[in-house]
């Protein structure tokens, strides 16, 4: 699907390592033009102790809340805050699940023990179980639009719980039919009583979208110049860019997506927004350095040169049409 623009000599060997599923290789680290943050992402690829910061400060947060003593703390908002701790812990368990597979799994607060790896299967098994518990005490959304879609909502836990199940039955197949049923139920929850806190957006507004906080995001990691967020080299984007107002070479695409995929999801000849508005329509089929991919292009700078400034996109890991 993904093709490496290895003309450029740029030292992104690692797309085609991911691309082709090579990670031994892909952590290796013998990639040309190495720095230090190229080398230190890689290495970390490798280590999950940032996940276990989260998961211990959540497992805190869950054990103390409750026992708040300020009455501004009201039962709903610490129903909210416990929800969403849980959240939190649980999404990071989703990530290491998929990274690593077989992961230790614990929930206990200062918890010190030496623990052994857990199947897979058993940890989104407990991450279901303990996300059912605290979920209906977190907001369908937030008032104060600057949390919408950023802060633990309950459609997201929802579309949480919808993907570890979706990924259950793919793993533990005799059980995959409870694992589906699971999955319609929270969507039609989702869909039937969020009391019009989602809605899904018009194509012309797929930059609300993108730039974040919408009535469309359910998660996101947010990056808006407004309030000094930026995340530098993180963003999907910065790998498909490309600019031709700019002479330097780093306004072109490490990677483009192969021509016959894109005709398998856009064929040549028919008229499809997708197409007109998140690409060039002009190069989109070519495999190359002038492919160009603007869906996640949310300007914050128009008049910047360098592209890195004018993107202000929130990094979206769910949104409301993945309920659907």
């Amino acid at each position: 699907m993904v093709k490496e623009n290895t003309e450029l000599g740029w030292g992104r060997g690692y797309i085609a390592d991911l691309a082709n599923n090579n990670i031994r290789r892909f952590v290796d680290l013998n990639y040309s033009g190495n720095n230090w943050r190229t080398i230190f992402n890689h290495v970390r690829f490798t280590q999950w102790d940032r996940y276990y910061r989260v998961i211990a400060a959540a497992n805190i947060a869950v054990d103390r809340i409750g026992d708040v003593p300020d009455p501004a703390l009201t039962g709903e908002l610490k129903a909210a805050y416990t929800g969403e701790a849980v959240f939190i812990r649980n999404l990071a368990y989703f990530f290491m699940v998929r990274q690593f597979g077989d992961v230790a799994y614990y929930t206990e607060p200062y918890f010190a023990k030496p623990l052994k790896r857990a199947p897979m299967a058993d940890v989104l098994r407990g991450c279901i179980a303990d996300m059912k518990e605290y979920y209906k005490g977190m907001p369908w959304t937030y008032d104060d639009p600057f949390y919408v879609g950023i802060r633990g909502m309950r459609g997201a836990a929802i579309a949480l719980m919808m993907e570890m199940n979706l990924w259950l039955a793919g793993f533990d197949i005799p059980n995959s039919q409870l694992y589906y049923n699971d999955v319609i139920e929270l969507a039609n929850e989702a869909r039937n009583e969020n009391g019009g806190a989602y809605q899904l957006l018009p194509i012309e507004r797929y930059i609300e979208i993108f730039k974040g906080r919408s009535s469309e995001n359910l998660f996101g990691i947010p990056q808006n110049r407004n309030y000094g967020e930026r995340f530098g080299w993180s963003d999907f984007f910065d790998q498909v860019k490309y600019d031709p107002l700019n002479p330097n070479t780093a306004s072109i695409p490490y990677m483009s997506y192969t021509g016959d995929f894109m005709r398998a999801l856009y064929p040549e000849g028919e008229a499809d927004q997708r197409l007109q508005l998140w690409f060039n329509p002009a190069t989109a089929y070519n495999a190359n350095r002038t492919f160009q991919m603007k869906k996640f292009l949310v300007t914050a700078d128009p008049n910047s040169i360098d592209f890195n400034d004018r993107n202000d996109a929130t990094q979206c890991v769910y949104r409301y049409p993945d309920i659907f």
